[in-house]
């Protein structure tokens, strides 16, 4: 049986047992997901279709949660599938594999604002929607759409922020090995509300064989948001001069509007006592 031009063995019709050869090496070898082919010399492992399916059943109580937040088995689990789609890539076959993901997530019914990068789900599934901008903040860390179906893999850094109450904290979606750019989303909806960086957090982009960046905003749950702004060399960063609050998305913004709130109550309360009086 072929599968896109890669063998495929039908073992039982029964059991469903299908796997596919991909010639990796046999230091490559997962348990349950691979299996050394007993040919002489060969250095062909094959990949269990069943294996696959089952460690991917395994992560589905695990959808929300943070990759970094996984217990010891079910991040086994998914370096396995991770391992597996990086040496099935530019092969034939993954499209069978993707085509598995896609089912066993459900990813063609997932709305991408409700995707959280970082999560077992926007792995599986954050490249359905943005498979036209493999470097975006739910792509650039997500399985790859098959190249027969126009899918890319990022060339760039990209880089996730967020605040731990005091300094700024990089999560890297997406490493380069070829690039020294970095696309960096932060949560404002508008960059201009955006304090800048501090030198040492400049000096850590620095550390990582990062010259230039480009800022991107990435507001959760809001459908709109301004432009980005191009490439720019690391000292041409916006300094801030104050430690960033927790929660600072737009956090200047929220707290005046929270005021005005707070003194139209007042006064509305102040307007009722004199009338009564």
């Amino acid at each position: 049986m072929s599968l896109y031009g890669d063998t495929i063995h039908d073992h039982s019709e029964e059991s469903e047992e299908y796997y596919t050869n991909v010639d990796i090496p046999r230091n490559y070898f997962l348990d349950g997901v691979t299996h050394n082919t007993s040919e002489k010399g060969s250095r062909h492992n094959r990949v269990d279709i069943q294996g696959f399916k089952s460690k991917l059943l395994e992560l589905k109580p695990y959808i929300k949660s943070k990759i970094r937040d996984l217990p010891h088995d079910a991040l086994q689990s998914f370096d396995s599938i991770k391992t597996v789609i990086g040496l099935l890539y530019d092969k034939p076959a993954y499209h069978e594999f993707y085509k598995l993901v896609q089912e066993t997530f459900d990813c063609n019914h997932q709305k991408t604002e409700d995707l959280e990068p970082g999560t077992i789900l926007n792995y599986f599934c954050g490249c359905v929607n943005s498979s036209k901008n493999s470097c975006s903040v739910y792509c650039a860390s997500a399985m790859p759409q098959p190249i027969s179906d126009g899918g890319s893999t990022c060339q760039d850094n990209v880089i996730s922020v967020y605040s731990d109450g005091s300094d700024l904290k990089f999560d890297y979606l997406n490493r380069s090995k070829h690039s020294r750019r970095a696309m960096i989303y932060l949560k404002y909806s508008n960059l201009e509300n955006f304090p800048g960086f501090s030198h040492n957090e400049i000096q850590q982009l620095r550390l990582k064989d990062i010259d230039e960046v480009k800022l991107l905003p990435f507001p959760r749950g809001s459908s709109s948001s301004g432009p980005a702004t191009p490439f720019m060399p690391l000292d041409k960063l916006p300094i801030r001069s104050n430690k960033i609050e927790e929660g600072s998305v737009d956090s200047i913004g929220l707290t005046a509007i929270a005021c005005i709130l707070f003194i139209l109550l007042i006064l509305g309360i102040a307007y009722l006592l004199i009338r009564r009086s």
